[in-house]
């Protein structure tokens, strides 16, 4: 049976602790079934991640696991070792054994095992196959394996390398079958994800796919300009049969995330129209002006964006919101400030790249 949740793995400012527990009880009321925390700019799992955790985030992340689980939400946290992708060193293996060896006292139910926005290398595929293997023998969690090649767009060859020949057949061939892989479609942000894409691909991974659909994720510089205030259009249940998991990469905006996991939740599970349902959650999570406001400027800030509106109707429109009157418009308002934006750098500090070859 299809499994539904959500990835938090997005550029730019993490979600505070206490919005990001709130989605325990969302996602129970959805009757989702787990979380994934992995915020790029959180280096203790990706570009720092050999160090360990303090004692103050040990409890954190336990504190975070029991409210998911209270609310009957599996949990997981995602690792981007940095700098493996070259090699793993003797110095490199005892760390991750150790980091493996800390995050095996938060009794995670998911270990995400992500290889995103790391270099090529002819030999890719074997060297993480090593790690994963490793990751393994020293963890209960379930592994979330994401390859540095998750997509068929060539977008990732043009920042990354290109990516070796049968990289993706091998790693179906030997990671162990009970391992996860992560893919996110014909593209990295699919309009549409397709049942003949999808059982192609799992021919490839000898394996379902763990789907990350990336539709709604507006996160680094090109993105950050819209809110993708949209309908979960492009998927069926024809599509859904061929995926282990489906996790949305929701909007950086927390609070208008919730609408849009809303409408994809009543398409899987009540079958309803893409359109319908995103009207529909929007009318049921917020009051009724908000409703409005948002329907009547969604298609402008979805597909126009930030950059289209000039200052004067960004102010226009900042003062028919109130911050004070609900969350939705104040991340509607601090949108249209420009306090979600993230410019290249800043998205290259975050990254797992060097932009050095592996």
């Amino acid at each position: 049976m299809l499994a539904l949740g959500v990835l938090e793995i997005f550029y730019g400012r993490p979600w505070s602790d206490v919005d990001r527990l709130a989605y325990a009880e969302f996602l129970k009321l959805l009757r989702l079934d787990f979380y994934l925390y992995g915020p790029k700019a959180d280096d203790a799992f990706r570009k720092n991640w050999s160090r360990l955790l303090t004692n103050e985030e040990m409890r954190k992340f336990r504190a975070m696991r029991d409210k998911f689980h209270s609310s009957g939400v599996r949990f997981g946290i995602i690792l981007s070792p940095h700098g493996l992708n070259k090699g793993m060193t003797n110095e490199h293996r005892t760390a991750l054994q150790n980091k493996i060896q800390q995050l095996n006292e938060l009794e995670l139910d998911y270990l995400g095992l992500f290889f995103d926005d790391m270099a090529s290398a002819p030999d890719l595929a074997i060297r993480q196959i090593e790690i994963a293997n490793l990751v393994q023998t020293k963890t209960k969690a379930k592994i979330i394996f994401c390859p540095s090649f998750y997509s068929s767009d060539s977008l990732l060859d043009m920042l990354f390398g290109e990516r070796p020949t049968d990289y993706l057949q091998q790693l179906g061939r030997e990671l162990p079958q009970e391992m996860e892989i992560v893919w996110t479609g014909e593209q990295i942000i699919s309009s549409e994800i397709s049942a003949p894409h999808l059982a192609n691909v799992r021919e490839t991974l000898k394996r379902k796919p763990f789907l990350c659909d990336n539709l709604f994720a507006n996160d680094g510089p090109i993105n950050c300009p819209f809110l993708k205030l949209i309908p979960p259009s492009g998927r069926n249940a024809d599509a859904f049969a061929h995926a282990s998991h489906w996790a949305l990469n929701p909007m950086n905006q927390n609070h208008l995330s919730k609408l849009l996991i809303h409408a994809f939740a009543s398409l899987v599970k009540s079958n309803q129209k893409p359109e319908a349902a995103f009207e529909s959650s929007v009318r049921t999570l917020t009051d009724a002006a908000t409703a409005d406001f948002i329907l009547k400027h969604a298609e402008q800030f979805s597909q126009q964006g930030l950059e289209a509106l000039p200052e004067a109707e960004r102010e226009k429109l900042r003062s028919q919101l109130s911050a004070t009157a609900n969350p939705y418009q104040k991340e509607i308002i601090d949108w249209l400030t420009g306090l979600y934006a993230i410019d290249f750098l800043a998205m290259i500090e975050q990254s797992c790249y060097t932009g050095e070859s592996a």
